[in-house]
């Protein structure tokens, strides 16, 4: 449970999308910051707290459907790969400046730190779900 929730750092904001990925969203995009396309970050702790979180938020194009239906694609097997990939690239034209929540989840440093895992049950809009996410809209695209 954690006691109080200060921020001890900035938000960062960063796209893991390659350049064919952002193509797709470029004419929507004024002004593309060269640091939002790093993948590692380095954070220096002065003292010791005990309810230490990295907060990992996925956004995605806005779509006009719920969360958990947008989600599908990525979750299943690609049966209809071309329609799917025809589907996002007319939501990038169309919606391409808007933003939709993806999946969220809560990393504790200190279990990380500490060496011990959460036996908790992951729930499947987080961790596992949204990294087997990442990883299928990953190999989706770079085989079309």
């Amino acid at each position: 449970m954690v006691l109080h929730n200060p921020l001890i750092s900035e938000n960062f904001y960063f796209d893991m999308n390659d350049d064919s990925l952002r193509s797709m969203v470029s004419q929507h995009v004024t002004c593309v910051d060269e640091a939002s396309k790093c993948t590692q970050a380095i954070f220096s702790i002065s003292e010791s707290l005990s309810d230490i979180f990295i907060v990992v938020k996925l956004e995605k194009v806005l779509q006009a459907c719920e969360v958990a239906d947008a989600c599908e694609p990525y979750l299943k097997e690609e049966k209809n790969r071309e329609r799917l990939m025809q589907s996002a690239q007319q939501y990038c034209e169309r919606l391409g400046a808007y933003r939709m929540p993806l999946g969220w989840v809560a990393i504790d440093l200190n279990r990380i730190l500490s060496g011990s895992h959460p036996q908790d049950k992951i729930d499947p809009m987080t961790a596992s779900a949204v990294t087997g996410m990442l990883l299928k809209f990953s190999s989706f695209v770079n085989n079309s």
